[in-house]
């Protein structure tokens, strides 16, 4: 199974360069057609990766093999997420959300293996530092887009009040573009940040998965999920999708709080 996942790692990696070839002849010549196959060829590259993803899962004899699988998918993933529904949104990528919270529990019921090696706490594994790098990302775009959405509630108080400094700040429609936009960064990161956490998890000893990290986080996927959707379907206000914003980056710091407070690095 090992050879097979290696096999279908570079089949994926090889359709990769092949799409964004593909993509850079549509952008010389401007054809719609290129930009279809560009996303059918990346299509079967995610597919040939997570066959090689579930396969060396099964195969249980390469830890630090399933652990970059994990890493690239987690990648692959979120980077498809965030091109796909900037440009073309849709209710059916959230599928890849849910996707990825169901991958975190099929990891998390497979990882925990008898002769897993001890951890070391002093030199972290590379699965645990790509999934703190997924979720410094996360924190960054939370940011910006609770920053936009406090920023639209000042704009729209100046506005009313007909201030000079109304003029001087970003437009509301600029400001909602930059709050979406976050969001659906926040969006992809969270959901690398799932997948590669599942896998992490595995590396700490005696990690509790009833720790406030876990539940906070799945809410805020879920979250971003409802609000990603009800966006597309045009059903949320500005002042709402600001307010949500600003409560998602709340969240993101009661977690990190929490986790500082019980890290087994501290």
């Amino acid at each position: 199974m090992y050879i097979s996942a290696v096999i279908l790692l570079g089949v994926a990696g090889t359709l990769f360069c092949l799409a964004a070839v593909v993509y850079w002849r549509r952008i010389a010549h401007s054809k719609e057609t290129f930009d279809k196959k560009s996303m059918a060829i990346v299509g079967a590259g995610m597919v040939a990766l997570t066959i090689a993803l579930i396969l060396s899962l099964w195969d249980h004899t390469q830890r630090d093999f399933t652990f970059a699988v994990i890493s690239l998918w987690s990648a692959a993933a979120a980077l498809l997420f965030v091109k796909r529904f900037l440009s073309m949104p849709s209710r059916s990528l959230l599928v890849l959300p849910v996707g990825a919270m169901a991958f975190m529990i099929a990891v998390v019921s497979v990882m925990h293996l008898p002769d897993a090696p001890p951890p070391d706490y002093e030199h972290p594994s590379m699965v645990i530092m790509i999934h703190v790098l997924f979720m410094v990302i996360y924190f960054a775009a939370n940011l910006i887009s609770a920053s936009a959405g406090l920023l639209y509630f000042i704009a729209d108080r100046q506005l009313k009040r007909a201030s000079e400094r109304a003029f001087k700040l970003p437009s509301l429609p600029s400001l909602r573009r930059v709050t979406v936009v976050g969001l659906v960064v926040s969006c992809a990161m969270l959901l690398a940040g799932l997948a590669t956490g599942a896998a992490a998890a595995t590396e700490v000893e005696g990690f509790d998965y009833a720790h406030p990290i876990v539940p906070i986080s799945i809410f805020s996927m879920v979250l971003l999920m409802a609000l990603l959707f009800f966006d597309v379907k045009q059903r949320l206000n500005q002042k709402a999708l600001s307010i949500a914003a600003m409560l998602i980056l709340l969240l993101t710091i009661i977690s990190v709080v929490s986790l500082n407070l019980h890290s087994p690095y501290a």
